[in-house]
């Protein structure tokens, strides 16, 4: 997995950006290996695919220019579903592409030959992974932001009187905050712990 899915890291040549905006573009499907890049592979590692997802759905809610998620912006259940839906009709295709069948022959087709596979199930437990992996990633990056904090105490510029300030975003530095974005996705895990319990 990339475990750092996010817009920074997703690059789009531009001429087909051009060409979606302008409506011209080739073929159906503008997208693709030649057209999509993902960088900075220095978080990868092996990993849930629902992790990746997390985190990419994590990543709407921003936090990266103040250190503070807007969690408002976390894609509804429907959003979710409809681009779990999209996964999965891709990772099969893929799936019957490297095993030699076809996307019209295999599992993609069901006893009625209809071309539409009824994925809805998939999607309702794909989706409670997510929701899952999210509360972990959450974990994860607000440990992450700590460690990154832990820096200033080895170069002597972490001033402990400042350091609740910082995480409570009552004071602003004049560099982006770790401390601060540690404090508020560590927040978040502990939200999203306390909604699973009452479950």
């Amino acid at each position: 997995c990339h475990n750092d899915v996010n817009a920074g890291n997703i690059l789009v040549n531009a001429s087909v950006q051009d060409a979606e905006t302008s409506g011209k573009h080739e073929n159906d499907e503008p997208y693709n290996a030649e057209t999509v890049c993902l960088i900075d592979y220095e978080y990868c590692s092996i990993n849930y695919t629902m992790y990746d997802i997390a985190n990419f759905f994590n990543e709407h809610t921003g936090g990266n220019d103040n250190g503070i998620p807007n969690y408002a912006l976390y894609p509804s259940v429907e959003r979710q579903c409809h681009f779990l839906e999209a996964y999965l009709r891709e990772r099969d295709f893929i799936d019957s592409k490297t095993h030699g069948g076809n996307a019209n022959t295999d599992a993609n087709v069901d006893a009625n030959d209809d071309p539409v596979k009824d994925i809805s199930s998939e999607i309702t437990h794909l989706q409670s992974q997510v929701e899952i992996f999210q509360m972990i990633n959450s974990l994860y990056w607000g440990i992450w932001g700590i460690v990154q904090a832990a820096e200033e105490v080895r170069i002597g510029t972490f001033r402990v009187d400042d350091a609740r300030s910082r995480m409570m975003g009552e004071i602003d530095g004049d560099e982006w905050d770790y401390l601060k974005y540690g404090r508020n996705r560590l927040e978040r895990f502990r939200d999203c712990k306390g909604k699973m319990m009452r479950c």
